[in-house]
């Protein structure tokens, strides 16, 4: 299973079309990421940031392409100002990460 962390900051123009007709947008949104093959699990307001964070599932990882087009259809329809999406591991995976490190035989730079 894969976690996403999606970060956008809200547009002025979402805002004022929230304050004219308040709605619960995690509701509005689940259809659009259930379309991506995504679970939205949380949805969450920063206090004072005007930013919004949305904890996504996905039993697959999300093609690029598709989110790619999610992004820049909510910029370009002056919803968000930015979006990013990150990639989350969990503790377990992150425990398998770090024991794949010895596997990469990378060597850092040396001073001649």
């Amino acid at each position: 299973m894969a976690h996403y962390l999606l970060e956008a900051s809200g547009s002025a123009q979402m805002y004022a079309t929230l304050v004219k007709n308040p709605h619960d947008r995690a509701e509005a949104l689940r259809p659009l990421f259930e379309k991506l093959g995504c679970k939205l699990t949380d949805y969450y307001f920063a206090v004072n940031q005007a930013k919004h964070y949305v904890i996504l599932e996905s039993s697959e990882p999300l093609d690029p392409l598709i989110v790619e087009a999610m992004v820049i259809s909510n910029i370009a329809n002056g919803v968000a100002n930015s979006i990013s999406i990150t990639q989350l591991l969990t503790s377990a995976e992150m425990v398998e990460a770090l024991k794949k490190t010895s596997e990469l035989g990378y060597r850092p730079p040396t001073a001649s």
